[in-house]
């Protein structure tokens, strides 16, 4: 967690390799030109950070809205709700694919027609870990509470990502643009003004994000519990090895954050998205592009829910991870059946 800050940090800063040639073109300045030559270029670096105080005051007043921070809110939280079916169907294809012994099958297609290794187990989904998906977002709002308000106060969220694509430092700041006095006091209460509906959105964020690392962990501890009863274990050293997980879940909590992050659309971007994104670090780029990365996940996940995650050679992950490929399937199906649903009151009229 402490390296993807860091990295996610340096980032908005330009990098490390932007920080050095900085360094190294200042020192060269000094040395050649003289000191009134690197003042000059000192300068154009503070001109950059007004550019960049003028991009967070406009992102600020695109998310000024009441009813865009409900929209925001309220439509992950549709997205959570659905899961909550989603995770109980994941189950029944996952009891399926075990009495079948589906990827047993899929693993022998595989390496007989395409000469490839041995892909997946059969370990997927059951009902048990359904359930506890619904269970720990059931019995966690107490503890969503809290870790929004802990990050609401602090100013930054639990893992350094933010649905908002603005720096952690705010640019809209005495001590970033270099002012004192009044001047610099007029900016600083200019920055807690337009940087409310950021602060708005993280409590949001942190809510939602901890309802579901609540509701994994639990999804962890179940598959812990089967998993040793599956080794011929006990059912007390299953009890003992599931409560061991939730009360220290450090071995899974890469899994846990990787999952939080999805359900408020904050997932890495990949090779595509990235490049698209990379045009926000050009100066004045973020006014005419202010947002990326949401809707752009936004975009994957309705197209995943549709379908194009189980096409044939476009997904391997669907074909050698039986948990990927089980949600995947009760997703295909919630969609499908909500679409007949609408289709239904369409074609009646309503």
């Amino acid at each position: 967690t402490r390296i993807d800050n860091i990295d996610l940090l340096l980032n908005e800063h330009g990098g490390t390799k932007s920080a050095e040639k900085m360094a190294e073109k200042y020192l060269d300045l000094v040395a050649t030109k003289g000191q009134k030559a690197a003042n000059k270029f000192a300068e154009h670096g503070w001109m950059r950070k007004s550019l960049e105080a003028i991009q967070e005051l406009y992102a600020g007043g695109l998310l000024w809205s009441t009813k865009t921070l409900m929209r925001n809110f309220l439509g992950t939280a549709v997205y959570h709700a659905w899961e909550l079916p989603t995770r109980i169907l994941a189950g029944s294809y996952g009891q399926m694919e075990k009495a079948l012994r589906l990827q047993k099958g899929i693993n022998l297609v595989h390496n007989k027609l395409v000469n490839g290794k041995h892909w997946g187990g059969n370990h997927g989904y059951d009902f048990q870990q359904g359930l506890a998906f619904v269970q720990g977002y059931a019995m966690s709002f107490k503890d969503a509470f809290i870790a929004a308000n802990i990050a609401f106060k602090k100013g930054m969220p639990s893992d350094a990502r933010t649905r908002y694509e603005i720096s952690q430092q705010s640019r809209v700041s005495s001590d970033y643009l270099g002012f004192k006095g009044y001047t610099g006091a007029a900016i600083d209460t200019l920055g807690k003004a337009s940087g409310l509906p950021f602060k708005l959105m993280l409590w949001q964020d942190e809510f939602l994000k901890s309802l579901v690392r609540q509701s994994e962990l639990r999804v962890k501890a179940s598959e812990k519990y089967t998993e040793v009863l599956t080794a011929t274990g006990s059912k007390k050293e299953a009890e003992a090895a599931a409560i061991s997980l939730l009360s220290d879940p450090s071995s899974v909590q890469i899994e846990i954050d990787a999952v939080a992050r999805h359900f408020v659309f904050q997932d890495d971007l990949g090779m595509i998205g990235s490049k698209i994104q990379a045009f926000q670090q050009i100066p004045g780029m973020k006014i005419l592009l202010p947002f990326v990365k949401t809707p752009v996940n936004i975009f994957k996940t309705v197209s995943g829910m549709t379908g194009h995650m189980g096409l044939v050679g476009l997904n391997p992950k669907f074909w050698s991870d039986a948990k990927y490929r089980q949600r995947t399937l009760a997703q295909m199906t919630m969609t499908s059946g909500a679409a007949t649903v609408m289709y239904q009151y369409y074609s009646t009229g309503r």
